[in-house]
């Protein structure tokens, strides 16, 4: 009995240890949503209004994604060179983005009565990978825009 006793506790310890974790990781945000987080925080400084989540969807065709379609970006990751990062500092050896992306979220904000839309994307190289909030180029027409979601593969509708 009393050995079956002294196996039970430390199996029932790392049970309990493996749910809490399991629970944990349940609670956690997406990655990328983390990603768009920092950078809607980095927003709401410089202009003073946070912008809203509206809708976003997952890209099923992110190999369509060009660096054509990026004006600015932002990530607060140092590692691949972007437009703006939350610290503003650009350490040696950053890397160019790596195109196309592996996972790409198409985001449509609104900030007051203006509607935005970003990409969130996941840039990997042999080495890094990181997540980067695209702006897209330019003002596109909501047909533009429209094309653009569909050779992506983002069910999302412009509004």
């Amino acid at each position: 009995m009393k050995k079956i006793i002294l196996i039970a506790i430390p199996l029932l310890v790392l049970v309990v240890i493996g749910a809490t974790l399991f629970i944990l990781s349940l609670n956690r945000p997406p990655e990328w949503r983390v990603e768009l987080s920092s950078y809607q925080t980095y927003e709401n400084v410089v202009s003073s209004q946070r912008p809203e989540l509206v809708a976003s969807v997952r890209a099923s065709q992110p190999w369509n994604f060009t660096p054509e379609m990026s004006q600015v970006t932002f990530s607060d990751g140092n590692i691949f060179i972007t437009t703006f990062a939350p610290d503003q500092t650009t350490p040696d050896g950053v890397q160019p983005l790596p195109f196309p992306p592996e996972q790409l979220w198409c985001v449509q904000l609104r900030e007051g009565a203006q509607s935005q839309m970003v990409f969130v994307a996941l840039h990997s190289d042999i080495y890094y990978t990181d997540w980067v909030v695209h702006i897209p180029s330019g003002v596109w027409s909501s047909s533009q825009l429209q094309s653009t979601l569909d050779s992506l593969g983002c069910k999302l509708e412009v509004k």
